[in-house]
Parts: structure tokens; C-alpha cells; sequence
């Protein structure tokens, strides 16, 4: 178990109201599932406010184990401010570009701190970014009127620690979808679901087949981006352990990948 870890982080439950949100406890819950099919030790989180994020980031990063196989996602709200990427908490009421530093949880420096446990990969998969945020003038008065003001909608692109990769539903400074055929998981999620029990296929492979379909789902309105330092091909299932919806053959044929997806290598 201790080779295998991952945390797994939905959040619907946004204050104010304009922010509530419908996939994400299903999308992390489903991709928990998944997770732990393949023998991960994985954890599901939903509707955390600041507080509680930062102390169960805290906690999974003090409890990675050297060499292992991590795994964070993330479903919810996310911003950027400065070319830093944030997640968002439930209460997202005042949190603005003045004090977002100290209201919502950086993904660069969890990512950072993550890989300084000596993990043998981390896959951190953000499947965010679903709404624009707000230009109007900050009212001093008004914490409502402040949330998310000065944020930029969209996540920033990410450099990385080595063995590191880093998935984004949607190309950097893009909005993603919340809506996907089945009617319960993000447009991203959903298709990733689809691959991610597939045997005898490295990671990478199965993300960029997963952002292949939402591209042609979303009529390129949608393409996932890919950012990887990692030098090693790092298989999430044992060989023939899953029955995949998609056989493994079949997904060798898709040559399409290399052409029909953003790939960027750190």
C-alpha cells in the first residue's frame, strides 16, 4: 500500500452562491474508486474550507513515502494570480488577489513539497479553472464584491520538480467544462475514467488518449494540456488486472495522440 498513495479533493459546496458547483464531489469520489481498484492507498476529501485544506495537504504530504507513486487531484474552483495557480477552499467570499497567499492552497508549492518527500513520480491532476473571474472594482466594504477580483481565470502554465507531471482539464488560462454525456462527471474526468484502469499502458499515454477525446467531445473547445519532467514510463495498473473499456491494442492504434493533443515536456 505504502507504494501507492493519493489524495483526492471535491469541492461543490462554494460560498457565495454563484459558485456552487455539481461534478466535483463525483469526480473525486469516482476517480478515488478508481484509484484504489489499482491498489492505491487513497483518500476523498469534499467541501473543505481553507482551514482543513491546508491541514489535510499538510498531512498527505507528511505521509508520503519515499519512492512512491503519488497521485493529488484536485475538482473544484481554481485561479491564478502573479503566474501562481490556487485552489480554491468552499468559503471563497473576500478571497482576492490581495490575500489569496493566505486563503487558498498554492499548487506549485504543494506540488514542491510533495516531491521533496522522495516520491518515485507525482500525478497531479487539476480539474478546475470553471469559471471567469470578476474585473469589477474592489469594494473595501463589500466582501462579497471581492471574491476572486483581481484573480485571472484560467491556471497559468507550470514548471515542475523533476519526476513530476502535471495535468490541466483544459489549456492553460482556458476554462474547463462541468458538463460531460453522462450527466455526473466533468467533461474531463469522465474521459479519464475511461482510461485510467487500463493495464499495460504508462500513465501518459492514458492521459493524452483521455485529453484526445475531450478535444473531439468538446469540438477543440476544450483540450487538456500535459506538462511532464518525468523520465520513466510509470504504470498506475498491474499488467491484465482490469478489464478496460478501451483494450489496450485499441488504444495502440490511435496514433492521433501525437497530433491531436498539446504536449508540453519540461
Amino acid at each position: 500500500m505504502r507504494g501507492k498513495q493519493a489524495l483526492c479533493i471535491g469541492i461543490n459546496a462554494y460560498v457565495p452562491r454563484h459558485l456552487i458547483l455539481e461534478p466535483c464531489l463525483n469526480d473525486a469520489g469516482d476517480v478515488t474508486q478508481a484509484l484504489r481498484s489499482l491498489g492505491f492507498q487513497a483518500h476523498f476529501v469534499k467541501d473543505l474550507n481553507y482551514k482543513s485544506m491546508k491541514i489535510l495537504t499538510h498531512q498527505f504530504v507528511n505521509s508520503i513515502q519515499p519512492g512512491a507513486i503519488v497521485v493529488f487531484y484536485f475538482s473544484g474552483h481554481g485561479c491564478q494570480f502573479n503566474g501562481n495557480n490556487y485552489l480554491i477552499p468552499t468559503n471563497a467570499t473576500g478571497i482576492w488577489a490581495g490575500n489569496v497567499d493566505s486563503t487558498a492552497i498554492d499548487a506549485h508549492k504543494l506540488i514542491s513539497s510533495m516531491h521533496k518527500r522522495r516520491p518515485k513520480v507525482v500525478i497531479c491532476i487539476l480539474d478546475c479553472c470553471r469559471t471567469d473571474a470578476p474585473s469589477e472594482p474592489v469594494d473595501e466594504m463589500n466582501p462579497f464584491s471581492r471574491t476572486l477580483v483581481g484573480m485571472k481565470a484560467g491556471l497559468a502554465p507550470m514548471q515542475a520538480p523533476p519526476s513530476t507531471i502535471i495535468v490541466y482539464a483544459c489549456a492553460a488560462n482556458a476554462l474547463a467544462s462541468a458538463i460531460s454525456m453522462n450527466n455526473r462527471n466533468s467533461l474531463y474526468t469522465y474521459h479519464l475514467l475511461r482510461y485510467i484502469r487500463t493495464s499495460n499502458i504508462d500513465i501518459e499515454t492514458l492521459l493524452k488518449y483521455a485529453g484526445v477525446d475531450v478535444k473531439k467531445e468538446s469540438k477543440s473547445q476544450q483540450i487538456p494540456y500535459l506538462y511532464s519532467s518525468c523520465k520513466e514510463a510509470i504504470y498506475l495498473a498491474a499488467p491484465n488486472n482490469y478489464k478496460a473499456v478501451v483494450s489496450a491494442q485499441h488504444i495502440h492504434r490511435r496514433s492521433v495522440v501525437r497530433k491531436s493533443l498539446s504536449i508540453n515536456t519540461l
